[in-house]
């Protein structure tokens, strides 16, 4: 006769027998080890203890100017604000975010009631006056910014006592990270630094064939990457270490473009190269990073060999560490890759503009230049270059459509590349809508905000093993 089956939980790493077993070798065991139960890592959890609904928008750099990317970072913030019924006028024009005016629809906002909207006045860069008043009238839920979180926001933070999340537009540095690690920083919106080499390779191309690759109506490229949106440290140390300019083992080869300017591939022309560029997601590049760090010896095999050319770069007075990574990758890699002379940096100030320095590179025999600074007499600069048959594009930023428009038909601009105002745009409102989601959220409860946030940011769980003695049989004869 046969007992009925007993069912035993154990706890984790433990097993207990029923009675009468006293061997694993004597007992019948079935499904002896079940899987489950998970944990999330608390610390990408955004709480918001000790804030209220409200949100600080601080709109650094922002000076109303039409078509420019700060101005279009702006408006993708006001697009989400406008998606939950939220009106803000005044800021056509207008550099003070202070002066703005907000209102907010009742009836048709699903922002709970006691919403606040705050413009920090972006022409004060002093951190303390703009958050410490303001954090302890306000205690905010979050500070959003076009640019500068951490350096001005994280501080302020950290001293309120609040768990303010700070979302900011930015890049990969120590400090950011250590941001990440203190809490003070909770999304960043960054774009990794090797993608400056299309139109690098597009300029030398230029100077090879004596005449630059152009889009099918005769204009210059205009290359826009996706930027990424960041939101724990463990994304963010994935992410970083994929952002490499490193020589050894860059996020880009020279390979992984050379198809789009060999006139025998399919794959030759601007259309194609847009394209490719433009499917610049973090899975897309981690796989080419991945991918690169295997093909060392195929990469060098096609560097560019025969006539050695000059290339001049414009870059700021001040560099940060953006920048700094576009210059370490052209002289570090890019130089070598493409066989390129790089004359001294020339450094913009007040007095020694773009115009300035463009001259100056023309007449050091710079073959071509190329832009690592803003929109600031950046087109004057590309028209000198053009009068002086110098091939001239931009890194790190996708013209904006107004001077893009004065300039594409010049023979020898090349283009640019980068985050083009229409994808800061989608990004800063996406940005947006997430914590403007936390609100509406949280009013709806704790659980309800916890497991938005899970599955916005696809967080990771950590599964761990159960040891159950599940169905244990003990068969008796008797």
């Amino acid at each position: 006769m046969k007992k009925p089956n007993k069912l035993v939980k154990a706890g984790l790493g433990a097993l207990v027998l029923g009675t009468g077993c006293f061997a694993l070798a004597s007992c019948n065991l079935e499904k002896l080890f079940i899987y489950g139960g998970s944990t999330i890592n608390q610390d990408d959890i955004e709480s918001f203890d000790g804030t209220n609904n409200a949100i600080f928008f601080s709109l650094y750099n922002y000076y109303g100017y039409e078509g420019q990317h700060f101005t279009n970072k702006w408006l993708g913030m006001n697009d989400a604000l406008a998606d939950h019924g939220v009106t803000v006028t005044g800021y056509e024009g207008q550099k003070d975010a202070r002066k703005f005016k907000i209102s907010i629809d009742q009836a048709k906002t699903d922002l709970p009631s006691d919403t606040e909207i705050y413009m920090v006045n972006n022409q004060n860069w002093d951190s303390g006056i703009q958050y410490d008043k303001p954090f302890k009238k306000y205690h905010p839920m979050a500070v959003i910014s076009t640019c500068n979180g951490v350096e001005f926001a994280s501080s302020p933070i950290l001293s309120s006592g609040d768990a303010i999340s700070n979302a900011t537009m930015g890049g990969f540095s120590d400090a950011y990270r250590e941001s990440f690690v203190n809490g003070s920083l909770r999304y960043l919106v960054a774009k990794y630094s090797a993608h400056i080499l299309p139109i690098f390779a597009a300029s030398v191309d230029a100077v090879d064939n004596g005449q630059a690759m152009k889009n099918a109506d005769g204009t210059a490229l205009r290359l826009s990457i996706t930027n990424w949106a960041i939101q724990t440290l463990t994304e963010y140390d994935k992410m970083s270490a994929v952002d490499s300019v490193s020589k050894e083992h860059p996020t880009l080869r020279k390979l992984n473009v050379d198809e789009f300017f060999d006139k025998n591939s399919s794959s030759y022309g601007a259309e194609k190269l847009s394209k490719w560029v433009s499917d610049s997601s973090k899975e897309n590049i981690t796989a080419l990073y991945n991918e690169n760090g295997t093909n060392e010896a195929a990469d060098k095999a096609s560097y560019r060999t025969g006539k050695q050319i000059k290339c001049g770069i414009i870059a700021p007075s001040s560099v940060n560490d953006t920048v700094q990574k576009y210059i370490d990758y052209i002289k570090d890699y890019l130089a070598e890759a493409y066989n390129v002379t790089i004359l001294p940096v020339g450094a913009v100030t007040s007095t020694n503009t773009q115009s300035v320095i463009a001259k100056q590179l023309c007449n050091q025999g710079a073959e071509f230049v190329i832009s690592l600074q803003d929109d600031t007499e950046r087109n004057r600069a590309a028209e000198i270059c053009n009068e002086n048959k110098v091939f001239f594009s931009i890194g790190g930023s996708c013209q904006n459509l107004i001077d893009y428009d004065a300039i594409k038909n010049l023979p020898y601009y090349v283009g640019s590349i980068g985050t083009s105002p229409e994808e800061e745009r989608r990004a800063a409102k996406e940005m947006t809508e997430y914590y403007l989601q936390c609100m509406i959220k949280r009013n709806e409860g704790e659980d309800a905000l916890k497991q938005f946030q899970i599955e916005y940011k696809k967080l990771d769980t950590t599964t761990t093993q159960q040891l159950y003695y599940a169905e244990f049989k003990k068969e008796e004869e008797e």
